[in-house]
């Protein structure tokens, strides 16, 4: 039997229905979350972001629920070693929800900038490409 759906916060790629689409063929509907407690930062020399827990920061994102088994498994891929799966509560509205969500791992914090990541620049700038690089292998490049 396989474990009950979840819900996925997401504050980077994933936040937009063409990765989304390209990673786990779904194109699922989002409700605007905050992640309280973290920081989204570019990675060092690639498009996207990772977040590190900071106490006084916040991150904005998108609440997917109804995430199966096997869509965490693609997603698992996709995300590869550098980030962990970890839940947390995120905040829709005055109501916290708890979701999984993928912080970059300790032991690489150092691939981390100090640049902040927005979503619109990665749009603009960067997606087509990107789209291009991971309908290959379903992974962030």
């Amino acid at each position: 039997m396989s474990a009950p759906p979840v819900s996925l916060f997401a504050y980077g790629t994933l936040q937009l229905t063409e990765v989304l689409h390209a990673v786990v063929g779904q194109r699922w509907q989002g409700q605007p979350a905050l992640l309280e407690g973290y920081a989204r930062y570019r990675v060092r020399g690639k498009p996207y972001p990772a977040i590190v827990a900071e106490p006084t920061a916040q991150v904005p994102g998108l609440l997917y629920r109804g995430v199966a088994t096997e869509e965490l498994a693609w997603l698992d891929t996709y995300e590869g070693e550098l980030y962990e799966r970890r839940t947390v509560d995120v905040q829709v509205g005055a109501a916290a929800h708890p979701a999984v969500v993928y912080v970059l791992g300790e032991q690489h914090r150092s691939l981390l900038s100090k640049d902040a990541w927005e979503l619109a620049e990665f749009e603009r700038e960067h997606l087509a490409e990107y789209l291009q690089r991971i309908a290959v292998t379903r992974r962030a490049p």
